[in-house]
């Protein structure tokens, strides 16, 4: 049932200009009941019957609204949070790239990006190479180490990069390093289980090693236990 409203409105008769005697009845004032009727509000609860529990699963359009415009409110925060994290950290991560680049890259046009190696390696092409200056190792104590810096002992695949390699030797103490070959069954193989190229050098044959050795004169079959040290190679880092 709607709810009803009830006014009381008190009017008084006009009585025009003309004087005019009047009754008892006529001085007392007129009452008017208006019959208003209102809707029921949304966050009207239904009327019950006293001591009735209302049902606790019963809720009404107001508190179902409010729920869900708390919800709503809630995951435009959380929505435009996200997003001011994301262009923040993105206008960030841009600058440190950009400052990196100015700060390291050698070539004039730094913006356009370069290689990098780590710290005491040595940057050709797009590869980085590390030659050992520490106590000698067997051949696979050296690979171990460059596994360690996420790298492998030197593997020769052409000839620039064989006269590079001599080049720096050359300017070097004379010593003997371990590069990433190993005699496995019916052949010498790289690292990555290819057999190697033949044609770019010999390998020198001493006694019945298994692992190559290299020095500013050459390539050696040398035995695996035998200490030396070593040259690591790995790809650069663009930026």
């Amino acid at each position: 049932m709607e709810p009803m409203t009830y006014s009381k409105l008190n009017l008084k008769k006009s009585h025009g200009h003309k004087p005019k005697t009047q009754s008892a009845e006529e001085d007392e004032p007129t009452i008017l009941y208006a019959d208003i009727r209102t809707g029921a509000s949304q966050c009207h609860l239904p009327e019950e019957d006293p001591g009735t529990d209302v049902p606790k699963t019963y809720l009404t359009k107001c508190s179902l609204s409010r729920v869900l415009i708390l919800i709503i409110v809630l995951l435009c925060c959380a929505l435009g949070y996200l997003v001011y994290h994301h262009l923040v950290l993105k206008n960030l991560e841009n600058k440190d790239i950009n400052y990196i680049k100015k700060e390291l890259c050698l070539n004039k046009d730094s913006f356009s990006g370069c290689s990098l190696c780590p710290p005491d390696w040595l940057l050709h092409g797009d590869r980085c190479y590390y030659y050992s200056d520490v106590a000698e190792r067997t051949w696979n104590q050296s690979q171990d180490h460059c596994k360690m810096m996420r790298a492998d002992l030197l593997v020769i695949k052409d000839q620039e990069q064989q006269e590079f390699i001599l080049r720096t030797i050359r300017q070097r103490v004379d010593e003997t390093y371990w590069i990433g070959l190993q005699r496995d069954g019916d052949g010498w193989r790289l690292p990555d289980g290819e057999h190697y190229n033949s044609s770019l050098f010999q390998i020198k044959t001493r006694s019945s090693g298994r692992c190559v050795s290299m020095s500013r004169s050459g390539y050696y079959q040398t035995s695996c236990n035998s200490t030396n040290r070593w040259i690591c190679l790995k790809k650069a880092v663009k930026i």
